[in-house]
């Protein structure tokens, strides 16, 4: 027996269909149960993103490849897309004080359409931003040092030091 358009699955085993609203009124007249048909003229809105811009997520492999030759900033940057689901403008708006490893989670404060959200942190992500969060403060004690500065806390001499090292 066929089915009407329309008639899908949801399910992962295919045991639960549902119906759209505009084909249910395929199904009854499928069935013979009425002639109406309320939205024969209804035509679904214009998509308004261009094709190009609906691109696919790129598949683990791509993202294992890109991992393979990146180190620090743009690894941080390929994991935050790739495993955080972030995008470009949420990465780059990101702070040190949205990030909370110790919770496993890092907070979006305006992503799309203005909306906040709490994003899981995978455990490659975690290691990536503590990498990189390390590798910052030894180049600023580093730069402290070199300017005369605390070696401790990285202030530099003209700035003051108020750390207690």
């Amino acid at each position: 027996m066929s089915h009407p358009r329309g008639y899908r699955s949801n399910s992962p085993d295919d045991s639960v269909r549902t119906l759209q609203p505009a084909d249910h009124h395929a199904a009854l007249r499928w069935a013979g149960a009425t002639d109406a048909a309320p939205f024969a003229s209804v035509r679904a809105a214009p998509e308004k993103t261009a094709p190009w811009d609906r691109r696919k997520p790129y598949a683990p492999a791509d993202v294992e490849r890109l991992l393979a030759v990146t180190t620090g900033q743009d690894r941080v940057l390929v994991l935050l897309g790739a495993h955080a689901g972030l995008r470009v403008s949420e990465a780059l708006a990101l702070r040190h004080a949205d990030v909370r490893l110790s919770d496993g989670e890092l907070d979006v404060r305006d992503g799309k359409g203005g909306r906040a959200r709490t994003v899981p942190v995978s455990e490659s992500l975690a290691r990536a931003l503590r990498e990189v969060a390390h590798t910052d403060s030894q180049d600023s004690r580093e730069e402290g040092r070199a300017e005369g500065g605390c070696s401790a806390c990285a202030t530099t001499a003209r700035r003051g030091c108020g750390c207690a090292a």
